[in-house]
């Protein structure tokens, strides 16, 4: 994204990139979701984010 005048606003973005990628790297060493099946997260994974499963299937 472009720069903002506002830097409440960017710190907010920042903030939530962070929580992304914490989010995203408990999500694949809990085990509730080891014990998932495939499908069932990949239907999660599209109502949170479509991102988050290509993130995980890379890996």
């Amino acid at each position: 994204m472009g720069k903002t005048s506002e830097k409440s606003n960017g710190q907010a973005v920042q903030n939530d990139f962070r929580n992304i990628r914490k989010k995203r790297r408990s999500r694949v060493s809990t085990p509730t979701t080891a014990s998932m099946s495939p499908y069932t997260k990949r239907i999660i994974d599209k109502n949170e984010n479509i991102l988050k499963e290509y993130s995980i299937n890379s890996r």
